[in-house]
């Protein structure tokens, strides 16, 4: 008999990036074992994602999650009614959804959804993509994050997240840390007319300059700001030099206004199948990162293309890496060190195709897809 799950996700905004990418790969490499999936929120991205990979997808209003003075105005106008539809939700779950497990995304649901679901029996899993900050670690409503989280398993998808999540009280053994995975055989195998096709829409016809690729949100924890101001400087060494940044986000117009005289292009949101012919068509990766980023999903990706990887050290995927073997390894919120590690990249082709080649072993030994997935059906 197949286990079925629910998949769950009522945030307080929807950007397509590195969670919304984990979850769809595990959905659809969870459906092909035995699992049976349907997604359940508000989550304007996830819900035609789901749904345009067939998985049976519902609509459902669970509030907007509790993590701005915003989000808790609303809540405390409406929170009635996100209790007893929270009740409702649980209730389909067990009795007509039929579900094992309900798989948590937003903090709404662990909060609210998580004690009906002890009533009527049902597993829950959390699964904790996202920095902790203030959002959780003074929020009001923490101690119910503390006291429910003793019924749930807890996903972490960074040890800084882990520990953290100590740090506030939670239980270590009630969570399990699981290390992104990325879909090398995707990624890899490009067709090569496919690649043309892709690239005489979306980038410029001259191939001789060196590019160099983002894939962020546009916010400024990941770091755009300090790497258009390095942008300013490497211009004026490198004439033959073009940027693409793919994301969206809150600030895009404020960084598109900064970098209006650059030659960056802000390609928005990419399909997540068109990820591999961008990653496949730029010579230089970096994710410059100004915060603490769990991991850093499209810097493994860039890795399991070939591509020279620049990191900072507050992303995830640094604790795995050796600085100047496997990629480069910077100081976050610094200028200087992005134009210098552009340019050792830049001035050794030779050196750029060796962490190229370092970077890619790795991924395949730590960030396998297979190995992520087996981890998460053991907690499953």
């Amino acid at each position: 008999m197949n286990k079925k799950i629910l998949i769950t996700r009522f945030p307080y905004e929807a950007v397509f990036s590195g969670e919304e990418i984990h979850t769809l790969l595990l959905a659809e490499k969870l459906r092909k074992k035995t699992y049976e999936l349907e997604f359940v929120g508000s989550c304007e991205v996830l819900l035609p994602e789901f749904e345009k990979r067939g998985f049976s997808v519902r609509k459902f209003w669970g509030g907007r999650a509790l993590v701005s003075s915003k989000s808790f105005v609303l809540f405390l106008l409406t929170f009635p009614f996100i209790i007893l539809n929270f009740f409702r939700l649980a209730w389909l779950a067990r009795f007509k959804y039929k579900v094992d497990l309900v798989y948590m995304l937003s903090l709404n649901e662990k909060l609210f959804l998580t004690p009906w679901l002890i009533l009527f029996g049902i597993r829950s899993v959390w699964v904790e993509h996202s920095r902790i900050g203030d959002w959780l670690a003074k929020n009001p409503f923490l101690f119910l994050y503390r006291f429910f989280s003793k019924f749930a398993r807890i996903i972490s998808v960074s040890q800084v997240t882990e520990n953290q999540l100590v740090e506030l009280g939670i239980s270590k053994k009630q969570i399990n840390f699981i290390l992104n995975g990325v879909d090398f055989e995707a990624l890899e195998k490009v067709d090569t007319q496919a690649l043309k096709d892709w690239q005489k829409v979306n980038l410029p016809k001259i191939r001789k300059k060196k590019r160099v690729g983002l894939i962020t949100r546009l916010y400024h924890d990941k770091g755009v700001d300090y790497f258009i101001g390095a942008l300013r400087e490497l211009v004026k060494k490198e004439k033959n030099l073009e940027v693409f940044i793919v994301g969206e986000g809150p600030h895009e117009k404020e960084f598109k206004f900064f970098a209006k005289d650059l030659p960056v292009t802000f390609l928005g949101k990419l399909e997540h199948e068109e990820i591999k012919y961008f990653l496949h068509s730029i010579d230089y990766f970096i994710l410059p990162s100004s915060e603490h980023d769990p991991f850093g999903l499209s810097s493994a990706e860039a890795m399991a293309c070939q591509k020279p990887v620049i990191v900072t050290d507050v992303c995830g995927v640094s604790n795995f890496m050796e600085d100047g073997k496997d990629g480069l390894i910077i100081l976050a919120r610094n200028v200087e060190a992005i134009v210098d590690a552009c340019e050792k990249l830049f001035v050794n082709q030779k050196f750029a195709q060796k962490i190229a080649k370092s970077g890619h072993k790795l991924a395949k030994d730590k960030f396998s897809l297979e190995r992520m997935v087996e981890e998460y059906e053991k907690v499953l």
